[in-house]
């Protein structure tokens, strides 16, 4: 039993030190049980330029359902039912007021409404070349969908508003975008797209929010974004406003002008970003994307990876997503980060040393059971014999000198006497300046213990001094006398009754 909770207690030292210097401690499978998923609603970002000519450029990879057109309806309402069937809340839809993009922004409307999921709208404020369009255009476009579409219930409201994005605010300057959202923030959400806390603060005070759009971040080679991403949300929290935090499955824009490539690797890279993002508290997570297939981030269902990335993100919405080692700064601490944790961690790592020397002498103790004859379990072998050790820790006793014993035991009634071995060799340590005999073990004397007998020892030291020690006979406690030359045993509290062996 001892030895169960000794190892019990090595075992979550061990772990707990593990933990605390940062070593992953993997849980088994069969342990984890699903638990339900974070009601944070789910956008992925939703494109609407395709038509049967667009698949010819500038593409890897094809979608499953074929090369369709965008103003395909039958594409669409299979698009939102799949997105719906793994727990995507609506789609963030890419606009600016042509007659084609208000066309088929208008149909998914209606098919969104009629699968109830939701729909918000993202503005393109960049034209094809990343060079932004005059300020007066998008001033234009968005009162335009303010006028048209924002008091239509399936685009998704915060706060009571529908929700809408400015991908781009990062080319336009303050008074720009003071122009654009001073005439329609009183009936609808604006939110920037800005990189950086500092990006955010610069236009916090005409805008509503964030949604960092960020499709190219490595977690394999970026250990502190996700860093990034809480600090950003932070800060955006801090004024009381939303926060959309961003991820991906992947990227690959090298046949648009891109230089980086960001592996998939089997869905293990859309599991890292989302933990991140989940960690960022976010008021919404933005997903990079449905079908972006000219950049590669896409998760609709395809020729080459069929259903896999859908499947992989209708696990992470039925189940809580483990924090990755990847989100963690050891530069320092967020913004708005509470302490507790961290001082946890402290209390746990002072307590090591005492838990730690508590082992040693539970160690101790072994090795010195160890070399004690184990202790009779039944009465009868109890009452037959024990096994006594004698320790001495005074006297300078030379280690080339002996103690040899005679040892008259009790058999069939007769005394009979046999010589014991040579004992070890004494271990000699240092204190308090002198030398001192640490420890003296002369081989176990067995005892009968029926019937009082006399043992006799010869040494060819004198100066052995007496030692008193406590032993267990038949379950009552004794006490062990070594004097020059006799041996007493005899139960503890009376003396009277002590018998000489």
């Amino acid at each position: 039993m001892r030895r169960s909770l000794a190892a019990c207690t090595c075992l979550v030292v061990l772990l707990t030190t593990m933990q605390l210097l940062g070593v992953a401690v993997q849980p088994s499978v069969a342990a984890i049980t699903p638990q339900p998923a974070s009601p944070v609603p789910l956008f992925a970002y939703y494109y609407q330029w395709f038509d049967p000519s667009s698949w010819n450029r500038a593409k890897i990879d094809y979608p499953e359902v074929g090369r369709y057109s965008s103003d395909d309806p039958q594409v669409m309402r299979q698009q939102i039912q799949q997105a719906k069937g793994v727990g995507i809340t609506g789609f963030i839809v890419s606009w600016k007021d042509t007659v084609t993009n208000t066309r088929r922004l208008r149909a998914l409307a209606g098919l969104a409404a009629e699968e109830h999921f939701s729909l918000a709208m993202i503005y393109q404020g960049l034209d094809f070349n990343r060079h932004p369009l005059p300020v007066s255009k998008v001033a234009a476009d968005f009162m335009t969908f303010r006028d048209q579409f924002s008091h239509d219930p399936v685009f998704y409201r915060m706060g009571g508003k529908p929700l809408t994005i400015w991908s781009g605010t990062w080319a336009y300057s303050h008074t720009d975008v003071a122009r654009v959202t001073g005439a329609v923030r009183p009936a609808m959400l604006v939110l920037s797209t800005e990189k950086s806390v500092d990006g955010y603060k610069r236009i916090a005070d005409v805008t509503d929010g964030d949604a960092y759009y960020w499709s190219s971040v490595n977690p394999s080679t970026n250990p502190t974004y996700g860093t990034k991403l809480s600090q950003m949300s932070a800060a955006i929290h801090a004024d009381g406003k939303y926060w959309i935090a961003p991820f991906a499955s992947g990227f690959d824009a090298r046949l648009v002008g891109g230089t980086s490539i960001v592996p998939r690797n089997d869905g293990a890279t859309l599991r890292t970003e989302y933990a991140n993002a989940i960690r960022s508290s976010p008021d919404a997570l933005g997903l990079i994307s449905w079908n972006e297939f000219s950049e590669n981030t896409y998760v609709e269902p395809s020729r080459q990876h069929g259903r896999r990335y859908l499947d992989v993100l209708a696990e992470l919405r039925n189940t809580h997503p483990p924090t990755p080692s990847s989100a963690v700064d050891s530069s320092g601490t967020l913004p708005g980060a509470k302490s507790g944790p961290n001082r946890l961690n402290l209390v746990l790592l002072a307590g090591l040393p005492v838990a730690l020397v508590i082992l040693l002498g539970i160690a101790a103790h072994w090795r010195r059971r160890r070399d004690q004859p184990q202790r009779p379990t039944d009465r009868s072998a109890a009452q037959g014999s024990i096994d006594v050790t004698m320790f001495s820790r005074c006297g300078d006793i030379p280690a080339a000198s002996t103690h040899r014993r005679s040892n008259r035991t009790r058999a069939g009634g007769a005394l009979t006497a046999s010589a014991a071995p040579a004992p070890e060799k004494p271990e000699f340590g240092q204190y308090g300046g002198r030398r001192h005999l640490r420890s003296y073990r002369p081989s176990a004397t067995h005892l009968p213990l029926r019937r009082p007998a006399q043992s006799k020892f010869s040494t060819t030291n004198s100066d052995l001094c007496p030692i008193l020690r406590a032993v267990r006979i038949c379950g009552h406690k004794h006490v062990v006398q070594l004097n020059d030359h006799s041996l007493t045993v005899a139960p503890r509290g009376i003396p009277d009754k002590s018998c000489v062996l």
